[in-house]
């Protein structure tokens, strides 16, 4: 469940701040950028559709993704001095949450992420 809450944080954390153009992104002490958030959405999206076994016992889920990611959406939600903002938060978790669950796996997570920028709220 560990890696189930890393790739949702890495992924969420950066493609919010990706969507207020900032490219690279310390996270947990480490400089991210666009390949991390790419490998752990798409290590989610692989777990999550191959019913990937948990150490504890069941298997990752869109249930199990979405707890964690709602975390961390209220984390940076009450994080002021990061800097995210309502809009870019709730479009990145939107995006996120499609990415990952959805029946076909996105090429690139960006990409879906580029027509938010196209189209802002």
């Amino acid at each position: 469940e560990e890696g189930v809450r890393r790739n949702a944080r890495v992924s969420f954390l950066y493609l919010e701040s990706w969507l207020r153009g900032i490219g690279c992104v310390p996270i947990d002490h480490l400089m991210e950028d666009a390949a991390t958030a790419e490998i752990a959405r798409s290590e989610l999206w692989y777990w999550i559709h191959h019913s990937e076994p948990l150490d504890g016992g069941g298997a990752v889920d869109g249930a199990l993704f979405r707890r964690h990611l709602a975390a961390e959406v209220a984390d940076l939600r009450s994080a002021a001095p990061r800097g995210g903002d309502a809009s870019s938060i709730s479009r990145a978790a939107e995006i996120l949450d499609r990415a990952v669950t959805s029946p076909e796996m996105e090429e690139f997570i960006t990409t879906v992420a580029y027509a938010a920028l196209a189209d802002p709220p």
